[in-house]
């Protein structure tokens, strides 16, 4: 005689860790759809830049702008923009990817937590970026900072 399962609740999948590769998976897969909601997005780069003004007119008011100060420092110390744009890139991905592995292997209680709030940031972040996209401060006149790495335009310190 056949034994129906109950098909595990979503707190039980969200509350719990899984094997690796479906761990693996599921981050794939997950980032595969951010990436086609993100192209899905309607803004323009005439919208996003006029957002971008006002973020930065609102941070010039509070006395917070501190982009081109940030921007000239690093570009007095020899290298340093290009590791920045290195270390960024390796830390984004590989660093991120190396501390979720490390954790599921040692510290597999907390994985589920540190993993719904990565996907939870991701997906707020990705809602306030489908309402109200900005540019980077590279993409604006008057605050154009040079490319972390010569050659990779998109790889600025802001």
């Amino acid at each position: 005689m056949a034994t129906l399962h109950r098909l595990p609740s979503l707190r039980s999948l969200a509350s719990t860790p899984h094997r690796g590769l479906v761990e693996v998976a599921t981050i794939v897969g997950l980032y595969g759809l951010y990436e086609i909601v993100r192209g899905q997005g309607h803004a323009t780069l005439a919208a996003a830049q006029e957002h971008t003004d006002g973020i930065v007119a609102l941070e010039r008011h509070l006395h917070l702008f501190g982009e081109r100060t940030v921007q000239r420092a690093a570009h007095w110390v020899p290298t340093l923009p290009t590791l920045l744009g290195i270390a960024y890139i390796a830390l984004h991905f590989l660093g991120t990817a190396a501390f979720l592995i490390w954790l599921h292997r040692t510290h597999p209680r907390f994985f589920p937590v540190v993993r719904n709030t990565l996907i939870t940031a991701t997906g707020v972040a990705l809602s306030i970026y489908l309402l109200y996209p900005v540019a980077p401060p590279r993409d604006l006149p008057g605050l154009a900072a040079r490319p972390a790495l010569p050659g990779y335009p998109c790889l600025c310190l802001c």
